[in-house]
């Protein structure tokens, strides 16, 4: 702490040398805590704890960013599903009325019964049902697309239709990972995992900082100081009540802080100060509730981490039975 005063008196007294007189002060103090309200869990807690909040903040952008490529993403892929489903639905229409004629011939040839004309006629027009579906689906799904991608489902004028350029064939060739590593990478970039370590990180900081409180306040105090004096100094000639000024020498404010500056008349001080409460209670409180909350955000941690490694495992055991599933389609295609 630095301190200047500059006064100035002025008195009518005829007992005085200096009138006016000025006086300079000039005092520099050093407060430094040596147990409670030491170290950097003391001085830079509220700057770690806003860093922590502002690496929280940005981590929530991300999720909400991650949130609407996912969303996109899927969209994209439902509108190809859709698209792939329109066509096999097609074929199967298509493989229908193949069916009805190749019947009608027979029939002519009087091979089959009228009857298998009527179920073959009937599964036409249940493919030609599947395939309105399908096309409904389509357009459904291609307006979610838009609407995520433009902010408005509906088509302008002049604008095409939505053809995705991928198809599913060509990622049933996916190698995905092992499980470790699957789970591995889920919790380092999952948002929720993140979201707690910086929670937790902030709450570290926070018990580091109360468990300083406990501690007992000694302080280390030192103090220097300066002084200067100047003024109209008043000559007089006799003692007592009898005497009379003669002269006066003139000395202006300056002179004072001069003197001062120079520590002509200087001084320092040196203390140590202890207090020690005799309960702690508020401080013990507040270590007690940080550590509550630590606890419970760790162990909310653990059951995220862990139901991430179900789905990890229940995402990679679907994955292997699809392709089981692919692999016994093919074989019994051929």
């Amino acid at each position: 702490t630095f301190l200047f005063n500059q006064a100035r008196e002025k008195t009518n007294s005829s007992f005085t040398n200096l009138n006016p007189k000025f006086d300079a002060f000039f005092q520099l103090s050093l407060e430094q805590p040596l147990l409670r309200g030491f170290g950097n869990s003391v001085f830079k807690r509220d700057l770690r704890m806003a860093g922590e909040a502002q690496k929280g903040q940005y981590q929530e952008l991300k999720n909400r960013m991650a949130l609407m490529v996912l969303d996109l993403e899927m969209a994209y892929w439902d509108l190809v599903h859709t698209r792939m489903a329109m066509t096999v639905r097609r074929e199967g229409l298509q493989l229908a009325r193949d069916l009805v004629r190749m019947n009608l011939v027979k029939l002519k040839a009087g091979t089959i019964a009228e009857l298998e004309i009527l179920s073959a006629r009937s599964d036409v027009a249940n493919r030609e049902s599947d395939v309105i579906a399908a096309e409904s689906a389509i357009a459904a799904a291609e307006e979610n697309l838009r609407m995520i991608m433009t902010g408005s489902a509906v088509k302008a004028a002049g604008e095409k239709n939505l053809i995705p350029i991928d198809t599913i064939d060509r990622y049933l060739d996916f190698t995905p990972p092992s499980m470790e590593e699957a789970i591995r990478l889920a919790r380092l970039n999952n948002p929720e995992i993140a979201r707690f370590e910086h929670l937790l990180k902030r709450h570290r900081i926070d018990i580091k900082y109360h468990k300083n409180r406990l501690l007992p306040e000694l302080n280390l105090n030192l103090s220097y100081w300066t002084t200067g004096v100047s003024g109209d100094e008043i000559i007089y000639e006799g003692s007592g009540f009898d005497r009379k000024p003669v002269n006066i020498i003139h000395h202006s404010m300056l002179r004072s802080i001069e003197d001062a500056l120079k520590g002509i008349y200087s001084s320092w001080n040196i203390r140590l100060s202890l207090k020690i409460p005799l309960l702690f209670r508020e401080e013990k409180a507040n270590v007690a509730r940080v550590k509550l909350e630590l606890n419970r955000l760790n162990l909310q941690m653990e059951t995220v981490q862990q139901r991430i490694s179900r789905e990890i495992v229940q995402y990679l055991r679907e994955i292997q039975n699809y392709r089981k599933r692919l692999k016994a389609l093919e074989i019994t295609s051929r």
